[in-house]
């Protein structure tokens, strides 16, 4: 395997794996509203993880799916974890719970039935890096009064990892930082400290380490590897059209080239 010595929960594979078991998911965004202080629980999840690795789904950060929570009083969370969060993230997270919370009622029905739909964003880098608070919610406001509009249809949560390091909070918001210092560990020894004897937590930690030992897996991010090398040794600095046109010429994928160079598919599809 000629990834990086350590990949952790901050891995977009390793993060949906983990995070696509119930128990982990249910517990994790508990505590998150326990730290809010809200009586939401989650009842159901629903993921599309379990998807056989094969044939075009063994992509770069493709084929694994949604992870979808589904709250006592109906409305349902979609979480992600993304390495850096920009404006080209931020809309692809707005796009994906603006399709969710349209395609959740059949035609037909009352658009009163909707619930809300939440999209919680677990980031290492922030979006607007003035902004040092540990959580960011964006809402539907009145533009006019400069206020929240009551039963808002959609939220977006950016919980930063970068944040986290010397933030204490009371017994009943602790657990939140606790989750978010795990996937934030720099190291296994690191995160089996985080853990300590907690079930759950050390739950997460056989998950990621039985996923990252699968043999197919390896071969995956041994792949992912290759990429970022080829993108090192072409140079991010330079204009990222000409590095797209170079990784053309190799076997990568639309998609692949997309991620290395931060060009649209279209784009990339454009320059063939």
């Amino acid at each position: 395997m000629k990834t990086k010595e350590f990949v952790g929960l901050t891995d977009d594979l390793v993060f949906k794996h983990v995070f696509s078991k119930k128990e982990i998911l249910a517990d994790f965004l508990n505590s998150y509203y326990d730290f809010f202080h809200e009586k939401k629980r989650v009842v159901e999840v629903k993921t599309s993880t379990d998807d056989p690795i094969k044939g075009n789904k063994r992509k770069h950060k493709v084929y694994y799916g949604d992870i979808m929570a589904y709250l006592d009083n109906g409305e349902m969370v979609s979480l992600e974890m993304y390495n850096r969060f920009h404006e080209r993230e931020y809309k692809k997270s707005l796009s994906y719970i603006s399709r969710k919370f349209a395609n959740q009622l059949e035609k037909g029905h009352d658009y009163e039935e909707a619930k809300k739909i939440t999209g919680i964003n677990i980031i290492l880098k922030n979006y607007y890096l003035r902004n040092a608070s540990l959580v960011s919610d964006y809402v539907f406001m009145d533009k006019y009064q400069y206020r929240e509009i009551h039963n808002e249809c959609l939220e977006m949560v950016l919980l930063k990892l970068d944040m986290i390091s010397n933030i204490v909070y009371n017994q009943s918001r602790k657990r939140l930082i606790r989750w978010l210092r795990l996937m934030a560990a720099k190291s296994k020894k690191e995160m089996k400290e985080i853990a300590g004897s907690d079930e759950i937590m050390n739950k997460a930690i056989k998950y990621m380490e039985e996923f990252l030992n699968d043999e197919e897996i390896q071969d995956v991010y041994d792949k992912i590897t290759d990429v970022e090398y080829y993108a090192k040794k072409e140079g991010r600095a330079e204009n990222a059209m000409e590095i797209a046109k170079n990784l053309l010429k190799t076997k990568l994928t639309f998609a692949e080239i997309a991620d290395v160079t931060g060009l649209t598919i279209a784009q990339v599809e454009a320059l063939k």
